[in-house]
């Protein structure tokens, strides 16, 4: 009986090693929504919500910018994190097509079409 259990024990552990997971926290809706965040703080709200959610936009898009910079597309020196916000806000009012997806998604294409990744010559 306690040799059944491992089995079924070591064989779940198996199972879920191999299953692929994949973390999608935010769509362009959410992402939209806190774009609208975003705005009314640079127009002066500090209401906390706005305040919460203007920060979860600008980290949302420095993460992604930072694991896909040089990668996906090529920022040029001195492009600031307040710039990138609005690039992806633009995007996003621009797409509303594209609203399903997910976040990562959105801030990527936004910021390839801006910055393309320039062919490096052999």
């Amino acid at each position: 009986m306690a040799q059944e259990k491992i089995k079924a024990a070591a064989y779940l552990v198996l199972l879920l090693a191999a299953t692929p997971v994949q973390a999608d926290f935010d769509d362009g809706h959410a992402l939209l929504e806190k774009w609208r965040a975003y705005q009314k703080y640079e127009q002066g709200s500090r209401e906390a919500v706005t305040c919460l959610r203007t920060q979860y936009y600008l980290a949302y898009i420095a993460g992604v910018s930072d694991s896909l910079r040089g990668i996906a597309f090529e920022l040029p020196a001195g492009v600031t994190l307040g710039q990138l916000a609005t690039i992806v806000g633009e995007y996003l009012d621009a797409n509303p097509g594209e609203w399903h997806l997910p976040a990562k998604i959105l801030i990527n294409r936004a910021l390839k079409n801006m910055f393309p990744k320039k062919d490096v010559a052999p």
